[in-house]
């Protein structure tokens, strides 16, 4: 008999883990802001880590036929469609009407009622709340290692010495190509802002997952039984492809435009630089004699 209630107590772990990596990841853009270890919004989603996780603890426990799983299954549904559609319409509404309320005072508007400034996180984008979900599912598998029964003996598989290997070269090469990025690309496009802050941030999340990596090494190395556990390298791949694959979807769409207006930049000064000097030159003193 447990001495605990594993739909109250894990959904508690699985929400102080989230909100941990929330920040962390606002941190590493940037954004140090410990709001992000209690409030709402922000990447990955903490609504649907829960509520996943809770859905999760309840299939695995009482069975995919059960009444409570039914429950928490439409629950996780609703609050994560939530998430995305009307809390998001919500915090995109409190951002116009804050620039409307920021315009009416720099116009110097006297409003009958106090200005107030509207909080604008509260919903999540759809990616944001994927990850989320992602996140409670693996987190709500974890805490309930015991449930997972032939799964669990999937996953707990020893390693073996090929991914050992893979683990120390793939750590490295990432450690390897994070300086060179980090010194040679960023003097490369040393005037494009949005490319240097990407690779920065892309810097510290590779020298974060290859310490990641060669810690593992280090406690296989020392035959720490649960370090050899084929489940880690996977996380760690996941946790790879999700970093990256966040940071790319975040800058990719803005890079194309930062490069067009630098060259369209350099365009005009060249223009005014190159051979239409001499030209403006005449034009000018043209002027002044008339």
């Amino acid at each position: 008999m447990e001495l605990y209630n594993p739909y109250i107590v894990i959904p508690l772990l699985v929400w102080m883990v989230t909100q941990l990596l929330k920040f962390t990841i606002a941190a590493s853009q940037d954004r140090v802001d410990f709001r992000y270890l209690y409030a709402s919004g922000g990447m990955p989603s903490v609504h649907s880590a829960v509520v996943s996780s809770l859905a999760f603890t309840a299939f695995l426990i009482d069975g995919p036929q059960s009444a409570i799983f039914g429950i928490t299954a439409i629950f996780a549904a609703i609050v994560m469609y939530d998430s995305f559609g009307v809390r998001r319409a919500t915090g995109e509404q409190a951002t116009a009407l804050n620039l409307i309320l920021d315009s009416l005072n720099q116009d110097k508007i006297q409003l009958k009622q106090p200005q107030k400034h509207l909080r604008e996180i509260l919903g999540h984008k759809p990616v944001e709340v994927v990850a989320g979900a992602i996140v409670g599912l693996i987190l709500g598998g974890l805490f309930n290692y015991s449930r997972l029964g032939g799964i669990a003996d999937f996953f707990t598989t020893p390693m073996g010495s090929l991914v050992f290997y893979a683990l120390i070269a793939v750590s490295a090469v990432m450690i390897v190509a994070a300086f060179v990025a980090r010194f040679y690309f960023i003097r490369t496009y040393k005037h494009l802002k949005l490319i240097q802050q990407a690779i920065k941030i892309g810097f510290w999340l590779a020298l974060f997952i290859a310490a990641i990596g060669f810690s593992l090494a280090f406690l296989v190395s020392q035959g720490i039984g649960v370090a050899q556990w084929i489940i880690w390298p996977g996380l760690l791949l996941a946790l790879t492809l999700v970093s990256f694959g966040a940071l790319a979807f975040s800058y990719g769409p803005r890079v194309p435009l930062e490069i067009n207006q630098q060259r369209e930049q350099a365009d005009k000064e060249r223009w005014f630089e190159g051979p239409n000097k001499k030209r403006r030159a005449a034009k000018a003193r043209s002027k002044k004699r008339g």
